[in-house]
């Protein structure tokens, strides 16, 4: 029995066995890899980040945009929040910073009465169109433009299309009879276009764009198959009453 307990206490006394090399040398077996996700799962990341990129805060542009419409009367005009001004008495604001545009409209204050009459002011919207206020001198020298104007907007100003398009454009929308002298009442007014395009508003009760809407051709091909149209129908009424007259 004594022999037993020798036997014992010399085990326990033993120092602990060293691995062997070859056991230290072999690697660690390697962590498996997550499984792939489901294809539904994928998809819904993809959405989630089509609908964060949707919904990004928008990009900002510097100019004069309307912030609050105290005048009752420019609301009227059809002038709203956010739209751009880019147009001042026949002069092209559309790329001037702030700072300018607003020294322009206080410069009005320091023009002699006799000499100021009335003030168009032309704002974008931000589907390109575009919609005019016309101030009387009382307002451009005392009460003020009846908004606010901040520094920065949602879009940039709309890239102004020639006098030729403007006018080919408008008597489209307004008098389609009269394209045909497009080149001719430009070469009449060259130099006072914006005379002519004064003349034309308060003929026709609209403003002259400053920017033309772009279609895609199917569309574009369908309106110049109505303005044709249009321009028969007219030509026709005109030469009813001659018809008549011969019979």
């Amino acid at each position: 029995m004594g022999n037993a307990c020798a036997a014992q206490e010399s085990t326990d006394t033993q120092p602990p066995r060293r691995p062997s090399a070859r056991a230290e040398l072999q690697p660690a077996p390697a962590t498996p890899a997550p499984a792939p996700a489901p294809a539904s799962e994928r998809g819904f990341d993809a959405e989630l980040d089509r609908v964060a990129k949707a919904t990004a805060p928008p990009a900002w542009f510097s100019g004069a945009f309307v912030g609050e419409i105290q005048d009752a009367s420019v609301r009227f005009s059809g002038v709203g929040v956010g739209d751009r001004m880019v147009e001042v008495s026949g002069q092209d604001v559309s790329a001037w910073p702030f700072e300018k545009i607003a020294s322009m409209l206080r410069g009005f204050k320091n023009v002699p009465s006799s000499a100021v009459s009335r003030v168009p002011i032309v704002f974008q919207k931000v589907d390109g169109s575009t919609v005019k206020h016309v101030y009387e001198k009382e307002a451009i020298l005392g009460s003020g433009l009846g908004i606010s104007l901040t520094k920065r907007g949602q879009f940039a100003a709309a890239k102004r299309a020639s006098y030729k398009e403007r006018l080919t454009y408008y008597f489209e929308q307004c008098h389609p009879e009269s394209v045909r002298k497009v080149d001719e009442l430009l070469r009449a007014y060259r130099g006072r276009e914006q005379a002519l395009f004064q003349v034309l508003e308060r003929k026709y009760g609209a403003a002259v764009p400053l920017s033309i809407p772009r279609l895609d051709p199917a569309l574009a091909q369908d309106v110049i198959a109505i303005r044709d149209l249009k321009a028969m129908e007219a030509k026709m009424r005109h030469s009813e009453p001659r018809m008549a007259r011969t019979v």
